[in-house]
Parts: C-alpha cells; sequence; structure tokens
C-alpha cells in the first residue's frame, strides 16, 4: 500500500492518525482520517450509473408490458368495425 502526502505533511503526523483509528474502532475509519477525492468521486459515478441502470430496467419493463398488452387485446380485423 502507499500512501501520497500533501505538500506540508509528514509521516509522523500520518502513523499517529493511523495509529488513533486503529486503536478506536467505534467510528468509521474513513470519517476519522477524512478520506475524500477519487474514492468518494468513484462512489458518486457508481451511484449514478446504478440509478441510471435502474431508471432503463423500469422503461424496459413498460415496454415489454405495452407489447404484451397489445398481444393479448382483442383481435383487430380489418373490415370489421
Amino acid at each position: 500500500m502507499s500512501v501520497r502526502l500533501r505538500p506540508g505533511a509528514d509521516v509522523v503526523a500520518l502513523r499517529g492518525r493511523a495509529a488513533n483509528v486503529v486503536a478506536s474502532p467505534s467510528t468509521s475509519a474513513r470519517s476519522r482520517v477524512g478520506c475524500s477525492g477519487p474514492t468518494t468521486e468513484f462512489s458518486v459515478r457508481i451511484r449514478h450509473q446504478a440509478v441510471a441502470l435502474w431508471i432503463v430496467a423500469a422503461l424496459t419493463v413498460l415496454a415489454a408490458l405495452a407489447v404484451f398488452g397489445q398481444a393479448l387485446g382483442p383481435p383487430h380485423v380489418p373490415g370489421v368495425g
């Protein structure tokens, strides 16, 4: 595992915060360390893709219901009517 430090940050402070996170598992490690950036952005993008997929699935179900509804309706006989 590698860690990229921000300018002005030091390894000693990082080790101290990591030790605190490990010592008290009662709170989320992500909230204690202040994780943000690419991981959070990735989660948001995945969420948007999941919502879009559900919308496409719902539209597919509606289209299928329309097709089956037409197939189950009364037959259309040309010239009668």
